[in-house]
């Protein structure tokens, strides 16, 4: 499994953040509150999860 893959591997906090801000700019967000804002509106986040 491809999440099984990527548990295997130790990712720096500055990958994390990289990946993060790209994936933002991307999508024209500008914070993490409008990050799961969008996940919520697109039904990637179901309220209390």
């Amino acid at each position: 499994m491809i999440s099984a893959r990527l548990a295997a591997r130790p990712l720096s906090e500055a990958t994390v953040k990289t990946h993060l801000n790209r994936a933002m700019a991307k999508l024209g967000l500008s914070s993490r509150a409008q990050v799961v804002a969008a996940a919520h509106k697109s039904g990637l986040l179901k309220p209390g999860s």
